[in-house]
């Protein structure tokens, strides 16, 4: 997908660490990807049929999951971020994620100032990795793990100051277009981890490039839209090289490629760059493994004509000799009424419009090896889609149609999970504490404080040391204290060994860093709420509950949903999870919907529902017009009977739509 689409989101995560490297990559032979013995057409896993029903990951922070930040701290993924990604996937009915690695080089790896040569990558890197597919395995989810992006080749990057200046343009150009140095970066790079993990069971294969024609231009497909081009000749043998490379260090894995088109992957319709006589030649022949496993391609309606399209022709019409996976497609419905989109008059009007569940369907029984919606994590997806929010939400009722038409192509495992308990705690480890450093929790919050006076919280102090904590906030205000937004408490709070304590912080005491300009005038534009650890060598373990303004009038986080906790920013936060202090109810994942909604109906301004069971759900309201205007939520619903109130919205005639996990509902509501 193209960047006039897919923005560098940057996510709030939610609490976590990492996991040791994975035994099983020291331990035999436990890939279990191949492609079918008896079916060169088709993917298998452990031997059996798969069709990979997933979602693109994408990313947890753009280009930013491995290697250091922009002020050289190691990064870490949030542990409670993956886990709830996967288990909500899981239980949608998903089996596979496809998640971007190096993207564009720009925090891993390491290159030498003077060469522009790859010289490693971080071990933190090597244990990212590890930890997504240790959870993956977990969840019975394969990792297709994308090495790198056109975004490789957008010059303009080098002025992007949240990266630290990091940015080596001339290090990416060297990688396309100088052997010496793709074989540096192939080694230094891609080796380790491919050595590390090549016998992981979630592993699902490598994948070299993102996009790669957003870098070049060529008689099937014009000009990319990185800010400098290459010859395609270039990404070939770029492929070729590292094809190659992990061919021989792990002759069983796959590999394949992200193409934007089937014009760049098909003679059917444009021609094919990718097939194992154009990569051989693109190296001269020098890398006999370096040809492609499988396929990919990505397909949004309104760059695409359907005659290039995977959901309006089967997979025998592209003239295939590989396996073919749809590695992106739009994450919601595509429905726009008179209009294709773009450029593109081929099609009759209105041809080209589907339902994602009726697109997964087509593919799944149509010959193609895969379905990877893009995205898990929630982008707005434009007038083509009616504005829907492109997310796992309004896509869990595609991977559940697929789940129910044949479990057998798409369950890998058996998997039982913790559904949750009584009363949860913020249960937070702690591992020698700097205190010039401090070590800080972190919590996305947007919701006005404009009438709070204080925020409180409880602490259980489980560890043998006393402990102290301080607050700060940051905010999006617009006045000049938006250098950094960073407003301390001015205050502390002192918990003893083995004692239990409410920390209360007065909101007229925060005041900015640099000049003590208080934050209250500030309070409607805060972006993060942080609780900082300042006992200097602190360790151990401490619970930490109900943290809430003005006698719990907001809540900003009560900690009673799995996995919803604060994220940690220092290394020396080693595990930050959800503990709850009753039993846990225990239940198995399974892929099926949610019942319908039933029972809705309007209650003066409020808009009322039923669901049999809990499950993913958006509720959006939508002009008669057809534009989606607001969002009344969006994510999980328990089952049972739900309001939302719509008092606040203009005068006039709205429709109501509640759809996710099997629900579709729709309701006309007056607001007088």
């Amino acid at each position: 997908m193209n960047k006039i689409l897919k923005k560098a989101l940057a996510l709030s995560l939610v609490g976590g660490a990492f996991f040791a490297t994975s035994a099983m990559a020291a331990n035999g032979d436990g890939y279990k990807m191949s492609i079918c013995a008896n079916d060169k057409s088709k993917l298998c896993y452990n031997g059996n049929e798969v069709f990979l029903n997933g979602m693109n990951i994408a990313w947890w922070n753009f280009s930013q999951d491995v290697g250091k930040d922009a002020n050289g701290k190691l990064m870490t993924i949030d542990e409670n971020a993956v886990r709830k990604d996967l288990k909500d996937l899981r239980a949608a009915g998903g089996n596979s994620i496809r998640w971007w690695l190096f993207t564009n080089n720009t925090m891993d790896p390491s290159f030498d100032p003077t060469t522009h040569y790859a010289t490693g990558i971080e071990e933190q890197t090597i244990k990212n990795v590890g930890m997504v597919l240790d959870i993956a395995e977990e969840y019975g989810i394969v990792v297709d793990l994308c090495l790198l992006s056109f975004d490789m080749m957008k010059k303009d990057y080098e002025s992007t100051t949240s990266w630290g200046g990091r940015f080596d343009f001339t290090a990416n150009e060297l990688i396309l277009k100088e052997e010496a140095a793709t074989q540096a970066f192939i080694d230094k790079a891609v080796l380790p981890l491919v050595k590390t993990y090549k016998n992981h069971p979630a592993l699902l294969a490598w994948e070299v490039f993102n996009e790669p024609e957003g870098m070049t231009s060529t008689e099937n497909f014009g000009n990319g839209w990185g800010t400098e081009l290459v010859d395609i000749k270039y990404i070939q043998r770029v492929i070729n090289m590292t094809a190659d490379a992990i061919h021989k260090e792990a002759p069983n894995n796959l590999v394949s490629n992200g193409s934007a088109r089937f014009t760049m992957t098909s003679d059917k319709c444009g021609k094919n760059y990718y097939t194992d006589a154009m990569l051989l030649a693109a190296g001269e022949n020098k890398y006999p493994k370096g040809t492609l496993d499988f396929y990919q391609v990505h397909y949004y309606p309104e760059w695409n004509p359907n005659s290039a399209s995977p959901f309006h022709n089967p997979y025998s019409y592209y003239l295939l000799d590989k396996p073919m996976v749809v590695g992106e497609l739009p994450g919601a419905d595509w429905v726009k009424v008179n209009t294709n989109g773009g450029n593109l008059s081929s099609d009759p009007a209105g041809s080209r419009q589907m339902t994602i569940a009726n697109a997964y369907k087509y593919a799944f029984e149509n010959g193609y090896s895969g379905a990877m919606g893009w995205t898990l994590h929630e982008e707005a997806g434009n007038s083509f889609y009616l504005n829907a929010i492109w997310s796992l939400a309004n896509s869990a009722e595609a991977l559940t149609t697929i789940y129910k038409l044949d479990s057998t192509k798409v369950k890998l495992s058996d998997f039982t999970a913790s559904a949750g308990g009584q009363n949860g705690w913020m249960k937070v480890t702690y591992a020698g504490v700097d205190a010039s450093e401090g070590a800080n929790l972190t919590y996305n919050f947007t919701t006005n404080l404009g009438t709070a006076k204080a925020i409180t919280f409880t602490v259980k102090n489980n560890s043998t040391s006393d402990l102290q904590y301080t607050m700060a906030m940051k905010t999006n205000a617009s006045d000049t204290h938006i250098k950094w937004g960073w407003y301390n408490a001015n205050s502390y709070c002192d918990v003893a060994a083995g004692e239990t304590a409410t920390c209360t912080f007065p909101i007229d005491k925060f005041a900015y860093w640099e000049d003590d300009f208080p934050i209250t005038s500030n309070l409607g534009n805060l972006s993060q709420v942080i609780i900082k650890m300042t006992t200097d060598a602190f360790s151990g373990e401490v619970l930490i509950d109900n943290v809430v303004v003005d006698d719990g009038a907001i809540v900003i986080n009560n900690f009673d949903t799995e996995f919803d906790t604060f994220s940690p920013e220092q290394a020396t936060i080693t595990k930050v999870e959800t503990y709850f202090d009753g039993t846990p109810a225990t239940t198995a994942i399974k892929a099926t919907a949610a019942a319908p909604a039933t029972k809705m109906s309007v209650n003066g301004n409020s808009i009322m529902f039923t669901a049999a069971s809990a499950g993913l759900v958006n509720v959006d309201v939508f002009g008669m017009n057809g534009k989606r205007v607001a969002t009344l939520y969006r994510g999980t619903l328990s089952a049972g009977t739900h309001a939302f109130d719509m008092t606040d919205m203009s005068k006039g005639q709205y429709i109501v739509r509640v759809k996710g996990a099997g629900i579709t509902a729709t309701q006309p509501i007056i607001i007088k």
